[in-house]
């Protein structure tokens, strides 16, 4: 029983990390993108 508890709370942990490090890798683009965007605008707003 204690075992079977251990196990079950490491796999929600590894789900959580799992998750987590989905989205961030999800969301990365997005901002690289916008980040990229900016930097564009900067330059022709400059010229």
């Amino acid at each position: 029983m204690t075992t079977r508890l251990v196990l079950i709370i490491c796999g929600v942990i590894l789900l959580v990390f799992a998750a987590d490090h989905f989205f961030l890798h999800l969301d990365f683009p997005v901002r690289a993108a916008r980040r990229l965007g900016q930097a564009i605008e900067y330059i022709a707003f400059w010229r």
